[in-house]
């Protein structure tokens, strides 16, 4: 498996089997090498070679075997806004090639790197506090460090990324936690959770599995 994190998003590419159930805490966008199945709670989808699903945050999901190339795109990314007119409220839509899948499969690096500038600056100064903190703060510090109350924030927060304050951070822990394996694969997984900032490594391992459909421990094995 191939994986490159950025700053608001990641670049999976690999062969993706005996996933469960899962969602993320962002935009998927996926394309497969061939024909393939994606399961959604209540609902099968065909996905056509040359075809691209994008999926909504929080819908649940499970993908066939097959070669895929999935990209993970934060809400608050430059593309995230584009991203949503697409869906358009739905859980997901089926696009054939598009100016913004050209951008997102062209060059990741460059477009995952970038934050969307219509983001309000509280909003986006908050997003820059988080990663120096390496993502272990709460709301509470970080309300005050943008000038506003914990409700407001929390309000402001989920209107402008549309997730809340929480899972924005449970997503980056997930981040974090991926980019330390990725340095170093031998890293031992209860040290990985303390270093990503989960209370343990059982809380690490049911919220990746969640978000992803496996324990690290498959992850570490296939990196």
């Amino acid at each position: 498996m191939q994986l490159s994190l950025y700053n608001y998003g990641a670049y999976i590419q690999g062969e993706m089997n005996d996933n469960e159930f899962h969602s993320h805490d962002c935009i998927q966008v996926s394309r497969a090498i061939s024909k393939s199945l994606i399961h959604m709670a209540n609902k099968e989808v065909v996905l056509e070679v040359g075809k691209v699903i994008i999926i909504a945050h929080k819908v649940k999901h499970r993908i066939e075997k097959n070669q895929w190339t999935n990209i993970l795109i934060d809400n608050e990314c430059v593309v995230g806004e584009e991203l949503g007119q697409l869906l358009a409220g739905k859980e997901y839509c089926i696009v054939e090639e598009h100016e913004i899948i050209k951008k997102l499969f062209g060059d990741p690096k460059s477009i995952l790197s970038q934050i969307n500038e219509n983001v309000r600056e509280e909003v986006k100064k908050a997003i820059l506090l988080i990663a120096t903190h390496d993502h272990n703060c709460d709301l509470l510090e970080i309300a005050k460090e943008v000038a506003l109350s914990p409700d407001r924030f929390r309000k402001i927060f989920k209107e402008e990324i549309g997730i809340t304050f929480k899972n924005f951070l449970r997503w980056q822990k997930i981040k974090r936690a991926f980019t330390l394996l990725s340095k170093d694969p031998h890293t031992k997984l209860v040290d990985l959770a303390h270093a990503s900032g989960f209370a343990d490594q059982a809380h690490m391992t049911k919220i990746i599995k969640e978000t992803f459909g496996y324990n690290p421990k498959n992850i570490k094995n296939n990196l």
